[in-house]
C-alpha cells in the first residue's frame, strides 16, 4: 500500500511539473530563436565580427563536411564566419528541434538556407551545442553538414 502511495504521489507530482517544463521549453525555444534571428540580422548585413560576437564564444569548436580543421577561438572563428558571408546574399535559419540538456544548456538542430552570390539556392544543416553565459545564450559547438534536418 505504502508503494502505491509512493507511486501515486510520484505521478501527481509529474502531471504538476507538466506546464512547467512545457512552459520552460518554449522559453528557451524563443531565447534560442532570438539568437539565430541575431545571426540571419547580422549575416544580411555582412557582419561577421558580429555574428561571432553575439552568437559564439572565443572557445566555440566548428568543423563540418569537408573540412579537415576544427576552428576555434575568435580570430579563425572570425575568418571562417567572413568567409561564408562573403559567398551568399542571405542565409535564413529554421529551427527544427530543441533539446534542454539542464537549465543552463541546450542543443539544437537547424536547417540553413543559403542564397550564394552564384549559383543555386542550397541547404546545411548544423548541430549547435548552446550554454547560457552572462552575455546570454551562446553557441559552444556547431558541426554542420550538407542537406536538411528531416522533421
Amino acid at each position: 500500500m505504502k508503494n502505491a502511495r509512493l507511486t501515486i504521489a510520484g505521478l501527481l507530482f509529474t502531471a504538476a511539473a507538466m506546464p512547467t517544463l512545457a512552459a520552460d521549453a518554449d522559453t528557451l525555444k524563443q531565447a534560442l530563436r532570438e539568437r539565430l534571428d541575431v545571426v540571419e540580422a547580422r549575416w544580411e548585413q555582412n557582419d561577421a565580427k558580429g555574428i561571432v560576437a553575439e552568437a559564439y564564444v572565443p572557445e566555440t569548436e566548428i568543423t563540418g563536411e569537408q573540412t579537415e580543421p576544427l576552428f576555434t577561438g575568435t580570430e579563425a572563428l572570425t575568418s571562417l564566419v567572413e568567409s561564408l558571408v562573403a559567398d551568399s546574399t542571405t542565409a535564413t535559419i529554421r529551427l527544427d528541434r530543441v533539446t534542454p540538456l539542464g537549465a543552463d544548456s541546450a542543443y539544437t538542430w537547424v536547417t540553413w538556407d543559403v542564397q550564394p552570390n552564384a549559383g543555386e539556392p542550397f541547404q546545411m544543416k548544423s548541430l549547435f551545442v548552446w550554454k547560457r553565459m552572462p552575455q546570454g545564450w551562446r553557441i559552444v559547438a556547431d558541426m554542420y553538414a550538407s542537406g536538411s534536418v528531416l522533421k
